[in-house]
């Protein structure tokens, strides 16, 4: 099983020939052979295999920006709106959703014009989106429900999240004492404010590694104590060392567009 994460990106998964399953949003979603896989921005989940693997595991990742959602939806309304579409059914078996996507990702993987891949990423995740019916004007309805106190609490976070803030203080921008906000925090977001603030950290040092910085300033830059301390949290929580999560070939082209992982 992984660790409990989120990702900064909205996390669309092909899996070809291993069944798993989910813990996302409060169930358990079994990830059949030959589907596609959808889980939200923010959202913290983990994964795990329904039995030992006989052979390896063949799955695409792809990773889009908020922004690239938003985008795809408005081709869809009329409404111009700053909310990321939601899809509230995380897993897909269509079989055209699948192949469309399988297409995609072959097509992303070789040399094009910018200007073709731009048209692809917009028309694949707005068709998807009209086949889904997952075009909503709200972005997760766990924020809605989220206590005032855990909000002022993780936008603090968010705002301050490589310096060195103590539950005492963090306690005190949320008006509660410290070991309720821990355990509010917790049954709010499903992780405490200790875990969430890791996940800032390495969702940042991510970027910083794409824009090709060195490692030892990533740490710093992102609140670590140095780079095995980085090296340790990047690795539990993306499952690859921060020197193997750089992918091979031109990295600049890969920030504004969807990231994708074998």
């Amino acid at each position: 099983m992984t660790a409990r994460h989120s990702h900064e990106e909205y996390q669309f998964c092909l899996s070809f020939n291993t069944p798993g399953s989910y813990n996302y949003r409060g169930a358990r979603h079994v990830v059949p052979q030959r589907s596609l896989s959808v889980l939200h921005p923010g959202e913290i989940h983990s994964a795990q295999d329904l039995e030992a693997r006989a052979d390896w595991a063949q799955f695409w990742m792809i990773y889009v920006p908020s922004a690239v959602m938003r985008l795809a939806a408005r081709k869809l309304s009329r409404r111009r709106s700053n909310d990321a579409p939601f899809v509230a059914e995380p897993v897909h078996l269509d079989r055209k959703i699948f192949n469309a996507f399988v297409g995609f990702h072959e097509l992303m993987g070789k040399e094009a014009a910018a200007l073709e891949q731009d048209s692809q990423v917009l028309d694949t995740f707005a068709g998807f989106l009209a086949r889904t019916g997952a075009v909503r004007e709200q972005f997760s309805a766990r924020v809605e429900r989220e206590p005032q106190a855990v909000r002022s609490a993780r936008n603090y976070l968010h705002a301050h999240c490589f310096e060195n803030t103590s539950l005492s203080e963090l306690a005190s921008v949320a008006g509660l004492s410290p070991h309720r906000l821990n355990r509010v925090f917790r049954q709010t977001l499903g992780l405490p404010p200790h875990a969430y603030q890791s996940q800032l950290r390495v969702a940042r040092a991510k970027s910083l590694i794409l824009q090709r910085l060195p490692l030892a300033q990533v740490a710093t830059q992102c609140g670590f104590y140095d780079q095995s301390h980085l090296n340790a949290h990047f690795k539990r929580l993306v499952s690859v060392t921060p020197g193997r999560y750089l992918p091979q070939g031109d990295a600049s082209r890969r920030q504004e567009r969807p990231r994708q992982r074998n």
